[in-house]
């Protein structure tokens, strides 16, 4: 790996390529704003053990993703550097990453096939708001069964 260039996905509003995650290095002052304001706790700093940018935010999506669902993106307004551009309002401007369907065959949508039961498993620690449940507070996501005609939970959970 390059110096400065980042293999964790970095919160709503970091910078992307190479040139952009270094200046995101230098612009972050490992304030823990992001971390703080965050409504379902899943930014985290990075610690001695996870190499180099230790005290940068970043997000391990597989064990908690961010599920925009807070009002106005609150780690990019927290952020007092602009590490976390300011100049995004919405979610759909971040761009945090790209999703690809690596099993075509065994993707229930593209099978014409529908879902019912728990996303990730009733053990998944990973939590969510949603707005049918509570739009203010996150629930585990093994407390939110789905009942869906026509899969869509890539869409609906990342």
């Amino acid at each position: 790996m390059l110096r400065g260039e980042s293999a964790r996905l970095r919160p709503p509003g970091a910078l992307k390529d190479l040139l952009d995650e270094q200046r995101f290095l230098a612009s972050c002052i490992k304030c823990g704003q992001c971390v703080q304001v965050c409504p379902v706790e899943a930014i985290k700093l990075a610690d001695l053990g996870d190499g180099f940018g230790i005290g940068t935010p970043f997000i391990e999506a597989r064990e908690q993703a961010c599920d925009f669902s807070c009002d106005g993106l609150q780690c990019v307004l927290a952020c007092p550097t602009g590490a976390l551009t300011h100049e995004i309002n919405y979610p759909a401007e971040s761009r945090m990453g790209f999703a690809r369907l690596s099993r075509p065959d065994a993707c229930l949508a593209v099978r014409g096939k529908g879902f019912a039961g728990v996303a990730r498993g009733a053990g998944f620690a990973g939590k969510l708001r949603f707005e049918a449940v509570d739009r203010w507070n996150p629930i585990p996501l093994g407390d939110h069964p789905f009942d869906l005609e026509l899969c869509d939970l890539c869409v609906r959970l990342c």
